[in-house]
C-alpha cells in the first residue's frame, strides 16, 4: 500500500495537452543548449545585462552571420534610434520609441510568464532570438553589412566564437 501524502507531493509529469499556455513539444524543444546556456551566463537569463557583448559567428541554414551579439534591450534600443531616424507617427514620437516601448512590454509579459512557469515545475521556453549589432551576412554568395540583426534560435545549425574574415 502507498502512502498517500508522499504520492502528493510528487510533480506530474509534463505533457502538451496538460500545459496551461497550451505549449507543445516544439515549442519547448532543446535549441543548442550550449549556445543558449553561453548567451545566458553573458547577457542573463533575461537579457538583464545591457551593457554586454560578444563576437560570434553564426550559420543559420547556410547564411552566415557574423559580428557582435548583443543582449535584447541593447537591441532594441539601437533599433529605436534607427526607426526614429526614418519614420515618425502622429503625434511627432518617432516610430522607434513607440516601437520600443510596446516591444519591452511584450518581453516583460514574457518574462513573467516564463518566471511563473518556472515557479510552477513546468517547463519555460528558451531564448527565441539571438540579436546581432553591426553585422555580415553572407548569404548566396553575397555578402552584405547591417547595423542590426536578429535571428531565430532554432534555425541555428552551428556557431563559432569570433568574428568571420573572408579570405578571398
Amino acid at each position: 500500500m502507498t502512502d498517500n501524502a508522499e504520492a502528493e507531493t510528487v510533480a506530474p509529469k509534463w505533457t502538451p495537452e496538460d500545459d496551461p499556455d497550451g505549449y507543445t513539444w516544439d515549442d519547448l524543444k532543446n535549441r543548442d543548449w550550449v549556445l543558449e546556456q553561453f548567451l545566458s551566463v553573458t547577457f542573463g537569463l533575461d537579457d538583464e545585462t545591457e551593457n554586454a557583448s560578444v563576437s560570434l559567428t553564426v550559420d543559420f541554414g547556410g547564411t552566415i552571420v557574423s559580428g557582435v551579439v548583443i543582449p535584447r534591450g541593447a537591441w532594441l534600443v539601437r533599433m529605436a534610434e534607427l526607426l526614429n531616424g526614418a519614420f515618425s507617427v502622429d503625434n511627432g514620437e518617432g516610430l522607434g520609441d513607440a516601437l520600443e516601448r510596446n516591444w519591452r512590454r511584450q518581453f516583460d509579459e514574457m518574462t513573467e510568464e516564463r518566471h511563473a512557469r518556472a515557479e510552477k515545475g513546468l517547463p519555460t521556453v528558451g531564448r527565441g532570438y539571438i540579436h546581432f549589432g553591426d553585422a555580415t551576412v553572407y548569404a548566396n554568395g553575397a555578402q552584405m553589412r547591417v547595423k542590426q540583426w536578429r535571428g531565430i534560435m532554432s534555425s541555428v545549425t552551428g556557431w563559432s566564437l569570433g568574428e568571420m574574415v573572408r579570405q578571398d
